[in-house]
């Protein structure tokens, strides 16, 4: 490098583009050296540091695909997606699913210790919808139920118990008298 640094050839603004290119060059030997000799926790520390977030508020990678696939998603179909979140919330707050903390001026909203996976999340609105629709005369067989909330059928073990729960002699009436008039 030095030979062709001093070669009478070379002008100096071509020396000084050599220089800068290895300079460039040293950087990104010293940069790989140091990254490969730290631990993927150390990167993701520094990470965070650089980008001025608090340790652990970078998201994993598997939360990351999914915050970002929900973005498309909701900016995609926002006219549609919007009424639906809001009604899925306000159904699970009806619930309580939602711890509700004041600080200051702003609350923050998070899910209770109970509701923090999906399947117990999951099994709570499906109850709620499901009593919702049989407290306004809307039944349908524990079959059809995992159909419209999922979208297949395998769920049926889910729904079996829901129904069995709200299902009261005047539920029966009910049904029967509405189902008088078909007849």
């Amino acid at each position: 490098m030095f030979g062709l640094l001093h070669s009478q050839y070379i002008n100096n603004e071509g020396c000084l583009i050599f220089i800068q290119a290895a300079r460039n060059l040293g950087e990104n030997i010293c940069i790989d050296f140091i990254l490969h000799y730290q631990n993927l926790q150390e990167l993701k520390n520094n990470l965070e540091s650089a980008l001025d977030l608090e340790q652990g508020q970078f998201p994993e990678p598997a939360i990351e695909e999914k915050i970002l696939k929900l973005i498309i998603l909701l900016i995609k179909y926002q006219k549609n997606i919007q009424p639906s979140v809001e009604y899925i919330v306000l159904l699970l707050f009806d619930v309580p699913c939602f711890e509700i903390e004041q600080v200051g001026e702003s609350s923050s909203m998070q899910l209770k210790a109970a509701f923090q996976n999906y399947e117990s999340l999951r099994r709570v609105y499906d109850s709620k919808i499901i009593e919702m629709a049989m407290q306004r005369g809307f039944y349908m067989t524990p079959e059809q139920w995992p159909l419209l909330l999922y979208g297949y059928t395998t769920h049926v073990s889910i729904i079996d118990p829901i129904i069995d729960k709200l299902l009261t002699k005047t539920s029966f009436q009910t049904a029967i008298q509405q189902y008088q008039p078909m007849l």
